[in-house]
């Protein structure tokens, strides 16, 4: 049985692609691939849950993805 990995608001995730960079780029820009989490939106048209997050690095744009895709596992 897999656990349900859960999110609230405000709380940091680190994109899988962060671990892959050296620790020099980390050290010169520590949230390269961090988003912040906004929170479960619903879908409109389907009534899909859908995960809103921020970009903590760049132009700290704002990102929506399907729930079920945001959770599932990384290969």
């Amino acid at each position: 049985m897999t656990q349900q990995r859960k999110f609230q608001p405000g709380d940091i995730v680190h994109h899988f692609k962060r671990a892959l960079q050296s620790p020099e780029l980390l050290a010169q820009q520590p949230n390269l691939y961090q988003y912040e989490i906004i929170g479960v939106a619903t879908h409109s048209e389907t009534g899909d849950a859908m995960m809103i997050y921020r970009s903590l690095y760049g132009n700290k744009a704002l990102y929506v993805r399907p729930l079920e895709m945001f959770m599932s596992e990384v290969d």
